[in-house]
């Protein structure tokens, strides 16, 4: 450890406004600052011993972690008392996928833990967690951390986990949550102490909601430069968890994040982490944790999730965890094709019948209400682009509610007084504010109300609510649902769709992501009957899965990373519109005239049908794939682009340091899977070029206790690959790589 990163770990416990003092005695580097208004003194031997007032320790790591500063130990006392152990709780089965190493599988408290535990390899690891909505995401991050607080507190571990809770704060910067946190702890360690903890390993951040720290480019972008300035801090030190809701965030953080790492600002490498639905047995052994056994009990559960309509949601904790409560309560899920809604519907009405009585024991209020009450709740957090409220602004609204319906008096205390605690609803934080329980529900709710204002025509109402916060895929699917019901007119709501993105002028581009997200889970429920065109529509990880339309005309869109899996786009038009890295696969049909393969549609992935997701570098493999989609530019009989001529094999060992750098920034040639390309006779020849051009340089960083070589990628990894085509507009850097390989050829 040298003496500038000892000084730096110490300026972050510091006193505001105080410096460190760094000297020599005796061959030892001594450090004096000033923290709580007391001078502190730190001496560090060769061997790596600490001296100090109060004690010695074997090691700096040992220092960092005592008493008198991090204090670990009461970081996971505190843990322990603030986040209780889930009751019954039952692990999700996962799978993870090392940088160009064999996938691993295993439970996912175990898996996550085995990730962290060996992440020395001089640079940040970042694993990201994704799952379905109601997968249980939430509930197993929080019992990782606490079950690492519970471990060290026994002696068991050497680090802590940090949950950060990033879902639904308005345009969070990484900072800012991570405060939050640590004043919810009640604890004297400041955001500033953290890089240091998570460069030496004693902590690592768990961040839940990670996707609202990348968000719309443009609207969130003091969010991620908040996140990206912590990973700088890290100096290829440490791990990170980050959980989002879909694969779209971590691509999308990626490519940001290669943006800094070309400039030399951050050293990072990704391992993603696939949380599964419980199987079936699963499911059952729940059930019968829960329901002490109760066969027939357990049967009903069963039952429920019996019909084919319900196999998106079989399996997922949160559906199953309340059709569990209803069954153990006696409470009937009534019939129907929409699970969700039957049951909601469930418990409103327990609710109605048995919990919001009056004093003669009669109902307060109908369903139907109570219902209306929930929207006003949700709309509620929309507008505050949040995902919590105070418990001020919960008694404000309720008794706003109770007025507008008639009650008053005794009545209306009952509902005031009850509504923290009614379905759906759930405490949040030490200051006693109030939240929907699970995303799902606010969403639910939500989309009655996004609904009802779609269908009324109100353009500027419809913006206001689009410009608030990212409509997820869950979200736009809701609200296509209701339309259903009412029989809407799909061609008019595309109308009015729009109307409000060509008439956006406040955060335009969030509006225009969330029409085109509503647009494509409105035509996927409706279908089209009649031609439409779409101007200026951007399309954000947006699923197409199920999507079948005709005369769609696109002009001036932007389709960025979807998954176009299964979409069938037929007798379509496109007109200065972009397809930004598609996700394709063999029952894609993409027959878009003037969507050129080789000028708007800039990468793509495929995948066989049930196979993986392989990016797809090589232009002349990329053609083939968009041909076998039907694309018309694709299929066309004009010549092939020319391309440069080099050695053979030089393009595969590009295409798989293409692939190495998606995952990782900077690469070393002793990583796993990059073996075989330096074991390859042209990889020399290959990397000489490299550096001569300015794609790569080199450098020297200490990995597993040892100085290693690595070489960092200074354009966008695509491009090495694209570069090939003699026409594409790459970096320059990539163009005169290939001249060169050509020359040499």
């Amino acid at each position: 450890m040298d003496i500038e990163s000892i000084r730096r770990d110490l300026a972050a416990f510091a006193d505001a406004g105080t410096e460190v003092a760094v000297g020599e005695s005796g061959g030892d580097a001594s450090f004096r600052w000033t923290v709580r208004g007391s001078r502190a003194e730190l001496s560090v031997a060769p061997d790596g011993t600490v001296a100090t007032q109060s004690g010695n320790f074997p090691t700096y790591a040992q220092f960092l972690a005592s008493a008198q500063m991090a204090d670990l130990a009461g970081i996971a006392r505190a843990i322990v008392a603030t986040m209780p152990s889930e009751p019954a709780y039952l692990d999700l089965n996962a799978h993870a996928e090392p940088p160009l190493g064999e996938r691993l599988e295993g439970c996912a408290l175990d898996l996550l833990t085995r990730l962290i535990v060996d992440d020395s390899d001089g640079r940040t690891r970042l694993v990201f967690v994704t799952a379905d909505a109601g997968s249980g995401k939430t509930t197993a991050l929080r019992e990782l951390v606490r079950e690492q607080a519970d471990k060290y507190l026994r002696g068991e571990a050497e680090h802590l986990y940090l949950y950060v809770n990033a879902q639904g704060r308005a345009l969070a910067r990484f900072n800012e949550a991570m405060a939050v946190e640590l004043q919810d702890l009640r604890i004297s360690l400041t955001y500033h102490a953290v890089a240091p903890l998570v460069r030496e390993g004693l902590l690592v951040p768990v961040v839940d909601g990670f996707d609202e720290l990348i968000g719309t480019q443009g609207g969130y972008d003091d969010a991620f430069g908040s996140l990206s300035l912590f990973l700088e801090q890290l100096d290829g030190q440490g791990a990170l968890i980050a959980a989002a809701r879909s694969v779209y965030y971590e691509q999308e953080f990626l490519s940001r994040a290669n943006e800094r790492s070309s400039a030399g600002a951050q050293s990072w490498s990704q391992w993603p982490v696939r949380l599964h639905r419980w199987t079936s047995e699963q499911v059952r052994e729940y059930s019968a944790r829960l329901l002490g056994g109760d066969e027939a009990l357990i049967a009903q559960v069963d039952e429920v999730f019996a019909p084919d309509s319900v196999a998106e949601l079989r399996g997922r904790p949160l559906f199953v965890k309340r059709v569990v409560e209803l069954v153990s309560l006696g409470v009937e899920i009534g019939p129907g094709g929409r699970f969700l809604e039957s049951l909601i519907d469930s418990y409103l009405g327990r609710e109605q019948e048995a919990k919001l009585l009056s004093k003669t024991g009669r109902p307060l209020i109908d369903s139907t209400w109570l219902r209306e009450y929930y929207i006003e709740l949700a709309l509620e957090m929309w507008r505050q682009e949040t995902r919590q409220l105070s418990r001020s602004s919960l008694r404000e609204i309720a008794e706003l509610f109770a007025g507008v319906i008639g009650l008053d008096g005794d009545d209306q205390r009952i509902l005031v007084e009850r509504a923290p605690t009614l379905a759906f609803m759930a405490s949040a934080g030490p200051l006693g504010a109030i939240e929907f329980e699970h995303e799902t529900f606010l969403l639910f709710f939500l989309a009655a109300r996004i609904a009802s204002v779609w269908e009324e025509g109100d353009c500027t109402a419809l913006s206001q609510l689009l410009s608030k916060s990212d409509i997820t895929d869950e979200l736009a699917a809701y609200v296509a649902e209701r339309l259903e019901v009412r029989a809407v007119d799909s061609v008019e709501l595309t109308t009015r769709l729009q109307r409000v993105a060509s008439s956006a002028f406040l955060r335009r581009e969030q509006i225009s992501e969330n029409c085109g997200a509503l647009f494509v889970a409105l035509i996927r429920t409706f279908g089209n009957s009649r031609e439409l065109t779409l101007d200026g529509f951007e399309f954000a990880g947006v699923s197409w899965a199920g999507v079948d339309v005709e005369r769609l005309n696109l002009r001036r869109c932007r389709l960025r990373r979807c998954d176009m899996r299964g979409a069938r786009l037929s007798a379509c038009t496109s007109e200065a519109t972009t397809f930004e890295e598609p996700a394709l696969g063999s029952r894609s049909r993409l027959d878009i005239v003037g969507l050129e393969w080789n000028r708007d549609v800039i990468g793509i992935s495929w995948s066989s049908e049930g196979g993986e997701l392989q990016v797809v570098y090589e232009p002349g493999a990329m053609r083939e794939a968009l041909a076998q989609a039907g694309l018309p530019s694709a299929l066309s009989g004009a010549e092939d682009d020319p391309v440069w001529a080099v050695e053979e094999g030089v393009g595969d060992l590009l295409e798989g340091l293409a692939r190495a750098y998606e995952r990782a920034n900077p690469v070393c040639e002793t990583d796993r899977g990059m073996e075989a390309l330096s074991a390859s006779p042209r990889w020399k020849g290959l990397l000489r070029a490299l550096l001569e051009s300015g794609v790569l340089t080199e450098e020297a960083r200490s990995a597993r206790g040892t100085r290693k070589r690595f070489f960092r990628c200074h354009v966008a990894p695509p491009e090495l690959v694209a570069g090939r085509l003699v026409s594409a507009e790459v970096d320059p850097r990539v163009r005169d790589l290939w001249s060169s390989l050509a020359a040499t050829t």
